[in-house]
């Protein structure tokens, strides 16, 4: 991870834009989260681009594009089994695909497919976007940023302060209520859809104290409470890499760009409305 991120920040000099500028999210974000997500899975390195292209598909809401791609990509998977039975490797496809040391059997096919589309479009487009966010907001906050940079022992800390400030994923899927119950005054009818706000209750006050200001140091010797990343049987199974994609790569950034700012006021950044995703930032454009 540390060489790619490597790699990645040594050629954003020569991607600036006429105007000096280099947009994160084009130019680390998405390759950094697809090249990781693809090394743990086992993409072979010719096939990112394309996998990156479906995977921008299959979260998108131009249906005639999923239908395109998802019987591409099903295909594309198929084909990495047969060849991971054949000759296995240090990677997430020949783990499924190779009976464990205790007998277990392989996977059913079709579970190895699934679990491989999801873990790749997961990883990689809700990583990306987490990334930007927690970029956006240090830049945002001057004071936060010098901290971490005089300081990285502070990285951990830092993360999970970012994902509990503007995690990528600001709400659950729906839930339905199996039968009436009473939430808090409020009767929810058997079959009603609930939708809990992650983004809310990380911002909850009765929770985390002045929830409102960004502080990369409240974690520094506090127990995670927060939720960006689920809870219980629905906690993200990503989490540990999400949390070390990040504090690698912030700790690269401030360390080889000192001088790293937004090219645009904290308020006309770019943000898209995703319908039941949220707002997302479409382009980070910094100065190096």
């Amino acid at each position: 991870m540390e060489q790619i991120t490597d790699r990645l920040l040594s050629e954003l000099p020569g991607r600036a834009a006429a105007d000096g500028s280099v947009d994160f999210i084009e130019e680390v974000a998405f390759p950094l989260s697809i090249t990781v997500i693809c090394e743990m899975v086992g993409i072979p390195e010719q096939d990112r681009p394309l996998w990156r292209r479906w995977a921008d598909d299959l979260n998108g809401l131009d249906t005639d594009l999923v239908r395109d791609s998802a019987p591409a990509l099903v295909d594309h998977v198929l084909a990495l089994i047969e060849e991971r039975r054949r000759t296995p490797g240090d990677d997430l496809i020949s783990a499924m695909v190779t009976p464990s040391p205790d007998g277990e059997p392989p996977l059913p096919e079709r579970d190895i497919v699934t679990m491989t589309m999801l873990v790749t479009n997961v990883g990689y487009e809700n990583t990306a976007y987490f990334l930007a966010n927690g970029l956006a907001a240090l830049l945002a906050h001057p004071d936060q940023l010098d901290l971490l940079r005089d300081d990285p022992v502070l990285l951990p800390s830092a993360v999970t302060e970012l994902l509990r400030w503007g995690g990528s994923v600001p709400a659950t899927r729906p839930r339905f209520a199996a039968q009436d119950i009473d939430l808090h005054g409020t009767r929810i009818r058997a079959g009603e859809a609930v939708v809990l706000s992650l983004l809310g209750a990380n911002r909850d006050h009765r929770y985390h104290p002045d929830a409102d200001r960004l502080d990369i140091t409240r974690y520094q010797d506090a127990q995670d409470d927060h939720v960006a990343l689920g809870h219980g049987a629905h906690f993200c199974l990503g989490a540990a890499l999400v949390r070390l994609e990040t504090q690698v790569l912030l700790g690269a950034l401030t360390a080889r760009f000192p001088g790293l700012r937004l090219a645009v006021a904290p308020d006309r950044l770019e943000r898209v409305h995703v319908p039941g995703v949220g707002r997302r930032l479409t382009r980070l454009p910094l100065h190096l």
